[in-house]
This record gives structure tokens, C-alpha cells and sequence, in this order.
């Protein structure tokens, strides 16, 4: 079963765009390398001066190694979280039979 992570951040969403829209190539390694290992769905929130990622993940495991691996990259994008540095928080596993991935429904089996 698969695991939701959330990350939330005092940051400028507006500031996080601009920054993603002037440095594409870097947004797209590191989507390239969430993809890499395992990432199944990702969204950006923000507002009022926070910032929240939403991912799903295969495993626990997939995305600590991501998350290590990339923690200065996204840290230099959205900055350090509440203890000073950025860290995600692993919510749930994804359980719902009836569904598929993250907030799609799953096809009717025959």
C-alpha cells in the first residue's frame, strides 16, 4: 500500500514560481528523480504565506531515500521548515479499495 507524505512551510508561493519558472531545468531533475524513485502523485498548495506538498509514494522508504538525496535542492527552493531545516511527515497508507491512486477513482472491476 502506498503512503501519503505532507510538507508545509512559512514561504511565498508567489516567490516559489517565479523560482520554478526561472529555473526549469532544476525543477525538472528533481521531478525526474521523485519519479525515479517511486513517486506516484504530486501537487504544490499555497497561500497566506505557506506553502504544502501533497506526494504519494510506493513506501515509506522511497521517499526518505528521495527525500535525502534531494533535502538541499528543496530545501534552497522553499526553505527550511519549523526546526530550521525542511523535513517531510508521513501521514497514511492509502487503503481505500474502492480507489485508486491519490483522489482518482479506481475503475470498476468486472
Amino acid at each position: 500500500m502506498s503512503v501519503i507524505m505532507t510538507f508545509r512551510v512559512a514561504g511565498d508561493p508567489d516567490k516559489l514560481e517565479k523560482l520554478a519558472a526561472e529555473n526549469q531545468d532544476l525543477v525538472r531533475g528533481i521531478s525526474d528523480r521523485a519519479q525515479e524513485h517511486g513517486l506516484i502523485a504530486h501537487r504544490f498548495y499555497g497561500s497566506d504565506g505557506q506553502i504544502m506538498v501533497i506526494d504519494e509514494w510506493p513506501d515509506p522508504a522511497s521517499f526518505q531515500q528521495f527525500f535525502e538525496q534531494e533535502r538541499s535542492t528543496i530545501e534552497q527552493m522553499i526553505g527550511p521548515g519549523r526546526d530550521g531545516r525542511a523535513g517531510g511527515h508521513l501521514l497514511a497508507e492509502a487503503r481505500d479499495p474502492g480507489r485508486g491512486r491519490l483522489g482518482v477513482d479506481a475503475p470498476s472491476q468486472p
